[in-house]
């Protein structure tokens, strides 16, 4: 019998831009990653010291459940990404109005 149990959460992610995944991990959250690419492109990401995989191919995050509120963290700052970036494309200020939540005004 072990002395101990590791179990693995693995959670939906759809990730549409790569550019803005890399932007989100290493920019805004301060994370070192490593990318395992396969005969189609890159396929993994490893979160360096956080035991975060990222499967591109299934669209998916494995981890343990201790790091599911790190998991959680990359979800929302991707998603403040893709929101900056849709802004950017159609000319909206972005404006934080509380935490994780953003107001788009048109100028």
């Amino acid at each position: 019998m072990p002395c101990y149990e590791i179990s693995l959460t693995t959670v939906e992610f759809k990730v549409k831009n790569l550019d803005l995944l890399e932007k989100a991990i290493a920019d805004s959250l301060g994370w070192n990653y490593s990318i395992i690419a396969g005969s189609t492109g890159v396929c993994v990401i490893n979160i360096v010291g956080k035991g975060i995989t990222i499967n591109l191919k299934d669209q998916t995050i494995t981890c343990s459940d201790r790091q599911q509120d790190l998991v959680n963290r990359l979800k929302q700052q991707y998603s403040h990404e893709v929101i900056k970036q849709a802004a950017k494309k159609k000319r909206w200020i972005l404006s934080s109005k509380e935490q994780n939540k953003y107001i788009a005004r048109r100028y």
